[in-house]
């Protein structure tokens, strides 16, 4: 039975769709959650998030978008009600940690030390799948045989090893997109609180230039007033 030999144009296709095919496999293991949640005075709100797996990797960040000194309570506790994240007063933070065993994580923030205002924040919870195989050779790859089986075949072996090396480049770009991400997240965060210290110092420009003009109005009318007042006095009658 002779082999079949597939042509350097197939391989090259064959090697493009297992590469975007390991992609697409990589990013249905990561599962992301963003929330913008608003607080009021004295709350203490509760999210969950769950590990399918032990071992397996969970981010969180979170940073308090406006209201009062942007700052947070916060804190993240295990399946077994075991904190392992506190913080008091924080304005941001971004935190990775493994689970040791897979369950339901809660991630709590609590507004309790403020009287008046209210809090915007917004958090992100990631859970990323350790995949057993990461690491290994590529389906394509393995499709393709073993190296010594393909000494006759350069090409086949060319292509194969051009696919690990774009495999080795997609997981650096991803991991290049996730930290370019979590920068513009961050300047967004910076955006909103200069926006919030912005209104804030117009309102209290606003409400002095309203105080300063009432007191002024109160004052030429108390001034009109004394003088209408002095001058509607009769004099005295001599005879």
């Amino acid at each position: 039975m002779k082999a079949m030999h597939k042509s350097p144009l197939e391989l090259i296709v064959l090697s493009l769709l297992g590469l975007m095919g390991s992609t697409m496999l990589m990013s249905t293991f990561v599962s992301a959650t963003t929330v913008t949640y608003k607080m009021a005075p004295h709350e203490r709100a509760c999210f969950y998030t769950e590990a399918k797996t032990k071992g397996e990797k969970v981010a969180f960040y979170f940073a308090v978008q406006s209201g009062g000194q942007f700052d947070i309570d916060f804190e993240v506790i295990d399946p077994r009600q075991v904190v392992l994240l506190k913080g008091s007063a924080e304005r941001q933070g971004d935190y990775v940690f493994s689970a040791r065993e897979p369950g339901e994580f809660t991630v709590c923030f609590s507004n309790t030390m403020s009287t008046f205002s209210d809090k915007t924040i917004d958090f992100d919870v990631t859970s990323e799948h350790e995949l057993p195989g990461f690491g290994t050779k590529s389906k394509l790859a393995e499709a393709l045989g073993p190296i010594d089986s393909l000494k006759k075949d350069n090409v086949t072996i060319s292509i194969r090893e051009s696919v690990e090396k774009l495999e080795v480049r997609s997981n650096t770009l991803l991991k290049t997109i996730n930290w370019i991400s979590r920068n513009q997240r961050e300047m967004r965060t910076s955006e909103h609180r200069n926006l919030a210290i912005v209104h804030k110092i117009g309102s209290r420009i606003f409400w002095f230039a309203i105080g300063s003009s009432c007191v002024m109005v109160s004052m030429s009318i108390a001034q009109v007033f004394a003088i209408q007042t002095f001058f509607s006095k009769g004099g005295r009658t001599r005879v």
